[in-house]
């Protein structure tokens, strides 16, 4: 029996470096807050904004997403990024998997509000919302109005922004931007790496086979 499409899929690209417990939460968020069929996770290849740090191999980073999903149905794993030679635009990505896409689909881009905010220094950001929608999560405890201040800041000046209701922007020159709020999980990558290379316990953070895989591969290792 051939699967069909998803009719609303959340994309969630990020380094995943580790994937941790958190990654997961935030989809499963997402899934259940927006209705979504299936929420895509998309480990980035060469991330434009981190080419400084000296990331797991993508390889490495796969094979932890792929690990930390299994039995998790409706959150596949993408390799597209690691098809592609070039820089990982987000454009790019959201072009392409349009273009694998029924028309039907609607996609929606899964970001924090720390990325949302820089997000007018990304390659044609004013684009991406022509193919996702995007789904900004946000803290319990946000500032009052600073959801809708950032989206007119970085959407707001050369096009119009019209709230169509609490958390939901609608975009003159199309798509639409989704605020989630959701508990902040006190987890990072950057947490879990530096804990790994001081030796530290972090098996509470990450999946068993994540953990095991780590350390099988003596990933972050000082």
């Amino acid at each position: 029996m051939v699967k069909s499409a998803p009719e609303r899929l959340g994309i969630l690209g990020g380094t995943f470096d580790p994937v941790h417990l958190g990654h997961i939460a935030v989809a499963q968020a997402a899934l259940d807050a927006l209705a979504l069929d299936e929420v895509l996770f998309i480990p980035s290849c060469k991330p434009p904004h981190k080419v400084e740090l000296a990331l797991a191999p993508f390889s490495d980073r796969l094979a932890m997403l792929r690990l930390a999903l299994v039995g998790h149905l409706q959150f596949p794993v993408s390799a597209l990024e690691g098809e592609r030679q070039d820089l990982s635009y987000t454009i790019d990505t959201l072009k392409e998997l349009r273009s694998r896409l029924p028309e039907e689909t609607t996609l929606f881009f899964l970001m924090g509000f720390d990325a949302f905010v820089e997000m007018a220094t990304w390659k044609r950001y004013r684009d991406i919302p022509r193919f996702a929608d995007i789904v900004v999560i946000n803290r319990p405890h946000a500032r009052l109005g600073g959801m809708d201040a950032a989206v007119h800041d970085v959407f707001g000046v050369q096009g119009g922004v019209v709230q169509e209701k609490p958390g939901q922007w609608r975009l003159t020159a199309g798509g639409h931007i989704h605020e989630l709020i959701m508990a902040e999980v006190p987890l990072s990558s950057t947490a879990i790496r530096r804990a790994l290379a001081q030796g530290d316990d972090v098996s509470a953070m990450l999946h068993p086979d994540v953990a095991a895989y780590i350390q099988k591969h003596g990933l972050y290792r000082r």
